[in-house]
């Protein structure tokens, strides 16, 4: 059930004044605490916690014994913000503990746990914001120099309890952009704009004797935009993006338990309003537009054993009206944005901040007459995350816009459309539920951006990817859940409308089968080559060497296979054995080029039994050195046991044959 999941902040700081108190239960069989760790707040003879930056101070009640506290003891508490604190020195001054502290993290405080919950966002009550005025002074790119006004009547916040939803009203908003000697630049003005928003936020961290080796924050949003009768106006020739804070809007207090530990989040909603103009213009020239945007996404990203990788998926619904009448000489694009910014703060520090920004879109060329209208969706976000770990780097990644065209009214334009593009590139075999990337690129002969659509083979086919520089290449992602041969194939578009043939088909061949054994070798951007290798025991008179050299077979000797030779980082490679001997298997990974060492490559071997995933290794944190192998595991062919080696190494565990040298 949704409430299941939420957990709620009981106060809101801006709508209530006042943040509640929170404890958490003891009892919790997978959280290992430091025992440095320390919760002042449960002593019940604690009266009042003041914190002024590292400085805390503890007041007792009267005559009340005081805990003592020692120099690197790791204090934790929800008074304000929370804090999570390493104690430096302390003295009392008679009923009150002053401690000097600094900043320490969740890997001090705890050995062991997982924490894994989901809950809703939302302010409680209506109410109104006051008006908005604000301004910005900006450089485009062409350095000419403008200021921009926002402003609206009374912002106002509507809660929608029953589905977790809230709106977010602007009447009479207006931007402005004017040049220096106060002209009008362009507007975008709406009788009434209205973000209608929901947040749930899933967060998930995993610590492991003091190092955190998973830690995901995505935010699930569904975002709705709408525009009552906008208008936009074309004045002068301008090109820049530029958005300017209206409201911040406290959304509460979330503590999290991490066993006895309180673990507390300050959500915030961060409201900017702004526009991306890119106009060259001769008269002036004004559109009529109604405007209604729907997405819902999940955005957000994932740090596992060493790596980031971003999350994202969405979708975008929409419906639009329009009036125009241009003259002169018109090009112009003008994109009018509402962007929510969840920010938060982990113990005061700043941690995950994420927005999502709506948008609708004009486009407009004369002569000749061309028209498009319609929405996106652009996201970002930023993990300032060293509050979990002092060793996790900072994460910022910006997200491909997501553009859903509503309308395109045009005379028939002199456009050539882009070039078929080339035979889409990626593997041409692969297992059913396993997702596999695939490349293409074309030119456009009039220099236009492009986006591209795949055709999967399988009677679906890609959205449309976000207009990209003319002989930009693409990548997409494809799973299948149906053995069989699919052909892939993919067209271009122009922004004029112009859309290519579909190119040659590259085939793949997606199976089911299910071996004994298989290998998977991952790493990171560097060393960009890392090799697999396989040596099996004696088959047919002979042992086999299974590499990039000699990629082996599975239908008959050395019934063992390499899939591919990643030259390029991060993998995978698969070793594959269908058929297994009496024996040992030795395998391991050697570093064939590129800078740095296998001990720092953040390299992972994965071991599939029928499918089924029994065992990992990482490689070993060794002094750098002469370490071009990593010697992982034994494998013996008659009883399936699998030996640990974990060895670096200067040499190959086995010899290799006069042949394969």
């Amino acid at each position: 059930m949704r409430k299941d999941f939420l957990i709620k902040a009981l106060s809101l700081i801006l709508i209530l004044g006042a943040i509640t108190s929170f404890s958490c239960k003891k009892k919790e069989e997978k959280v290992i605490l430091s025992e440095k760790t320390k919760l002042p707040e449960e002593n019940p003879d604690l009266q009042k916690v003041i914190i002024r930056g590292d400085t805390l101070r503890f007041i007792y009640k009267a005559g009340a014994k005081k805990p003592e506290f020692k120099s690197g003891d790791i204090l934790i508490g929800q008074t304000d913000e929370g804090y999570l604190k390493k104690v430096l020195s302390t003295t009392t001054r008679g009923d009150t503990l002053i401690l000097i502290t600094e900043q320490a993290s969740l890997t001090d405080a705890i050995k062991k746990c997982e924490i894994e919950t989901t809950f809703a966002l939302f302010p409680e009550e209506k109410r109104k914001m006051g008006s908005i005025k604000e301004d910005t002074t900006f450089t485009d790119r062409e350095g000419r120099k403008y200021q921009m006004t926002v402003q609206s009547d009374d912002f106002l916040v509507e809660p929608i309890p029953e589905q977790f939803e809230f709106k977010i009203k602007l009447p009479n908003m207006r931007i402005e952009i004017r040049d220096i000697s106060g002209n009008l630049a362009a507007f975008l003005a709406a009788d009434t704009v209205i973000l209608t928003k929901r947040v749930d936020i899933n967060i998930g961290v995993q610590i492991d004797w003091f190092e955190v080796k998973e830690f995901h924050c995505i935010a699930h949003t569904s975002d709705g935009l709408e525009f009552k009768n906008a208008q936009v106006g074309l004045e002068k020739s301008i090109t820049k993006e530029v958005e300017k804070l209206l409201k911040s809007l406290p959304l509460g207090k979330v503590v999290i338990c991490a066993g006895p530990v309180p673990v507390v989040f300050i959500f915030s909603l961060d409201v900017y309003g702004g526009v991306d103009a890119n106009l060259s213009i001769s008269v002036s020239c004004n559109i009529s537009n109604q405007i209604n945007l729907n997405s819902n996404a999940s955005l957000g990203a994932r740090y596992t054993d060493g790596d980031w990788s971003p999350v994202n998926n969405w979708t975008l619904t929409g419906d639009a009206d329009f009036y125009t009448s241009p003259g002169g000489s018109i090009s112009a694009s003008l994109e009018g944005f509402i962007k929510g910014g969840i920010a938060s703060k982990l113990y005061g520090v700043a941690g995950p901040y994420l927005y999502v920004k709506p948008y609708q879109y004009d486009e407009l060329t004369y002569p000749p007459f061309e028209f498009e209208l319609g929405v996106g969706l652009g996201a970002g976000l930023a993990f300032q995350v060293k509050i979990l770990s002092w060793r996790l780097a900072e994460f910022n990644w910006t997200f491909a816009d997501f553009k859903k065209e509503l309308i395109h009214s045009t005379t028939p334009p002199a456009n050539n459309p882009p070039n078929t593009p080339q035979t889409p590139s990626g593997p041409s075999s692969g297992q059913v539920n396993v997702s596999y990337n695939f490349t293409t690129s074309t030119t456009d002969p009039d220099g236009d951006s492009v986006a591209y659509q795949f055709d999967w083979g399988d009677g679906n086919q890609s959205n449309w990817s976000s207009f990209l520089p003319s002989g930009t290449s693409i990548t997409m992602a494809k799973s299948w859940s149906n053995a069989g041969t699919y052909s892939i194939k993919a067209r271009a578009k122009d922004k004029k409308g112009g859309i290519s043939d579909w190119s040659p088909a590259h085939g793949v061949i997606i199976t089911t089968n299910v071996y004994p054994f298989t290998i998977a070798l991952t790493w990171g951007e560097d060393p960009r080559d890392l090799d697999a290798h396989m040596w099996t025991p004696n088959i047919g008179g002979r042992e086999y060497h299974v590499y990039f050299a000699n990629k082996g077979r599975l239908s008959n000797a050395p019934y063992c296979s390499l899939d591919v030779d990643d030259v390029t980082s991060y993998g995978p490679e698969h070793i594959t054995i269908s058929q297994v001997f009496p024996g040992t298997y030795t395998y391991a990974v050697h570093h064939y080029g590129g800078d740095s060492t296998i001990t720092t490559s953040r390299a992972k071997v994965e071991i599939y039994q029928m499918g089924n995933l029994i065992q990992t290794f990482n490689a070993p944190r060794v002094p750098s050195g002469y370490n071009w192998w990593w010697h992982v595991f034994d494998l013996d062919g008659s009883s399936g046991v699998i030996t640990p080696r974990n060895v670096i190494d200067s040499l190959p565990p086995r010899p290799w044959t006069k042949e394969e040298k």
